[in-house]
């Protein structure tokens, strides 16, 4: 999840680097088309990253056990394991959906181009 963020971070970085200096290319785009490409690749890490972010609230400590506020104790569920087996599931699922439609529209858009 960090990793993501840091690649998010550097592509942030050399996309105003480039929009710095100016570049253009032989059509008159505003970024190159080797930026254009990592920015449309860098699309789904952000759902990934999300993922991963819910994966591990379910399954760490949970969020509002605050220091201070909710004792970790009292923060327990007493719901047995087998009750909440599926939430990695869920979280698969959701990722495993996002990725399809991404995959589903970038497909649409090279085929039919962006019209």
């Amino acid at each position: 999840m960090i990793a993501i963020g840091l690649r998010h971070d550097r592509i942030g970085s050399d996309q105003r680097i480039v929009w710095w200096r100016g570049r253009k290319t032989a059509n008159d785009s505003i970024l190159p088309v080797w930026l254009l490409k990592v920015l449309v690749a860098a699309i789904p890490l952000g759902y990934i990253a999300n993922g991963m972010r819910l994966g591990g609230s379910r399954s760490g400590r949970q969020p509002w056990a605050v220091y201070g506020l909710l004792r970790t104790e009292h923060a327990a569920s007493n719901l047995p394991a087998t009750a909440v087996s599926n939430q990695p599931g869920d979280v698969r699922g959701y990722l495993y959906f996002i990725v399809r439609v991404i995959f589903a529209v970038a497909r649409r858009i090279i085929m039919n181009g962006r019209t």
